[in-house]
């Protein structure tokens, strides 16, 4: 089984990155994005707005550093941009899928819950797990995997990815 992955420069910036993945018959769109924390969440969340505006693709997953906190995703404590966010996600039916294996965030200030993967509910239904794997990152961040198991296509094929 074939996985084609296709990146439009036009969806590039300095703090995102988007693709396309083909495979098994079925299309995801990507979506990388990194929520500076000095920088007004409004501003971040309508530029994103403008872009999920002009994607036809049904399958998002969206992988982020939201500098945002909400015990949605595990966090000790909400904040304010975290409810903004939250808001965003219930406004575009995104879910979060993050699970309690701790923080995500480790540096000298502290450690945080500010890693998030949220996707749409058509895409909700092939997670099979989110998790952090017990290997380093070589950041302050710590590496996010989660599972996906593709049901069988026309070519009588699935996979987990």
């Amino acid at each position: 089984m074939a996985i084609t992955v296709f990146s439009d420069p036009r969806n590039l910036d300095y703090n995102s990155a988007m693709i396309d993945i083909y495979v098994g018959g079925y299309d995801f769109t990507v979506f990388s994005y990194y929520f500076e924390p000095s920088v007004n969440i409004d501003l971040d969340l309508r530029k994103i707005e403008q872009l999920f505006s002009n994607r036809v693709s049904k399958r998002l997953i969206w992988c982020m550093d939201a500098n945002s906190k909400s015990e949605i995703w595990f966090s000790p404590v909400t904040d304010s941009r975290g409810i903004k966010l939250c808001e965003f996600f219930s406004t575009w039916q995104l879910f979060t899928i993050n699970e309690d294996y701790g923080h995500t965030f480790c540096a000298d200030q502290g450690t945080s819950y500010i890693d998030i993967t949220a996707v749409v509910h058509n895409v909700l239904g092939l997670i099979e797990r989110w998790f952090i794997p017990d290997y380093d990152s070589l950041s302050d961040h710590r590496m996010i995997s989660f599972e996906m198991k593709i049901p069988k296509s026309e070519t009588g094929l699935g996979i987990v990815l």
